[in-house]
């Protein structure tokens, strides 16, 4: 996430409440999939939650926790 931030687009695919919570946020999208960076790429249920919550397939990238919550916060807090 450091070397490769979120496009700022896609990010608000996910409301914040949910990045939250399922600690995870979009980083990048087509028509019919969102790759989104978390903690736990294997939790079915948040990528259940998120496919959705955005209508489309989750490719789930790993993210380091620390990046992943600056992530975050420099967006929502920005918005």
């Amino acid at each position: 996430l450091l070397r490769d931030p979120p496009d700022e687009t896609v990010v608000p695919l996910l409301p914040e409440a949910l990045a939250r919570a399922l600690q995870a946020i979009p980083i990048r999208a087509t028509d019919d999939t969102i790759e989104v960076a978390m903690l736990d790429p294997l939790d079915v249920g948040a990528i259940d939650r998120i496919h959705q919550v955005t209508g489309r397939r989750v490719s789930p990238v790993l993210a380091m926790a620390g990046e992943l919550q600056r992530a975050i916060n420099d967006f929502f807090d920005a918005s």
